[in-house]
């Protein structure tokens, strides 16, 4: 009479248990969690390239701001013209000298690891007055300026020798309105 009459539940549970103890059902169950674990590792290593990319970003900003270049030389500069006996001034010398190298060795490490050549250093050219100040610019040399009926003053000419290193020369394309500014 028991086997007449089959279960609901008892043919349900056996279905179940042969696809869950199945050689299939485990390979895949293995394939998931490995595929699952390869995709958090890979993840995981996708941060850690930005991360490092962020930094050579921000080493990259860093070379390239000349405002922050001024300010450390000033820095240096009066820390370097400190007295013996201004203590403070060693210590700030000696936390800027550090912090520098720390961040030049983290910046290091991240191009190394990302194999990013570092950027060129930009060098700026002498200033003018480095020049020879025997030769002072010619504004009569240059092609004179299309005058307007407006304004047919002159080009303005250097009347110091503090000015000759600052002279502007007028190009041959401008007006005068825009020298003016």
């Amino acid at each position: 009479m028991s086997d007449s009459k089959k279960s609901p539940f008892n043919d349900q549970l056996t279905k179940w248990w042969d696809l869950v103890s199945n050689k299939e059902t485990w390979d895949s169950f293995k394939k998931f969690f490995a595929l699952a674990w390869t995709i958090i590792a890979e993840t995981g290593t996708l941060i850690w390239l930005f991360l490092l990319g962020g930094l050579v970003s921000i080493g990259w900003v860093v070379d390239r701001s000349a405002e922050l270049t001024e300010s450390v030389k000033s820095l240096q500069s009066q820390a370097s013209q400190a007295e013996d006996g201004n203590l403070v001034a060693e210590a700030g010398k000696s936390l800027l000298v550090a912090t520098k190298k720390g961040a030049d060795n983290a910046l290091q490490t991240a191009r190394a690891k990302l194999d990013i050549k570092a950027p060129e250093k930009k060098t700026k050219a002498p200033v003018a007055a480095a020049k020879p100040a025997s030769k002072p610019p010619a504004p009569a040399a240059s092609p004179a300026p299309v005058s307007t009926p407006k304004d047919s003053s002159p080009p303005p000419a250097a009347t110091s020798n503090a000015e000759e290193a600052t002279v502007r020369v007028p190009d041959s394309q401008e007006t005068p309105e825009s020298e003016e500014s």
